[in-house]
């Protein structure tokens, strides 16, 4: 498994390391040769690195209309698109509605995580 950064996409292109899969449920762009964790026998497995965009939450509806307008011009631009490839990033631009909604799953998928493993912050 690795996560297709900067560092780590570079060693995999130049032949320095040997991905055995992505934890992503789909392959990558970047790396179509690269199966992921399902695909190679764990099915229903699926991690996700991920960023996103927050604002405080009284923002006024038409700056974050525009903010999300704008965002996802950027993340669906030529340069930015072929950039995100070359580095394994999927490129999502997604309504506000629909990235709370991946929000508060992620945030249940790993307090689940969290409860039965017992995990305790040192």
């Amino acid at each position: 498994m690795f996560s297709a950064t900067t560092a780590s996409g570079t060693f995999v292109k130049s032949g320095k390391l040997k991905p055995l899969a992505i934890t992503s449920s789909k392959r990558l762009d970047g790396f179509p040769q690269v199966p992921t964790v399902a695909e190679s026998g764990v099915k229903g497995f699926e991690v996700n690195e991920w960023n996103g965009l927050f604002a405080p939450a009284d923002t006024p509806k038409p700056i974050l209309a525009r903010l999300e307008e704008e965002t996802r011009i950027v993340v669906a631009s030529p340069a930015v698109a072929s950039r995100f490839t070359e580095l394994g990033v999927q490129g999502v631009g997604s309504s506000s509605k629909d990235f709370a909604a991946f929000v508060k799953s992620e945030t249940a998928k790993w307090s689940s995580v969290i409860k039965a493993g017992s995990i305790k912050v040192d």
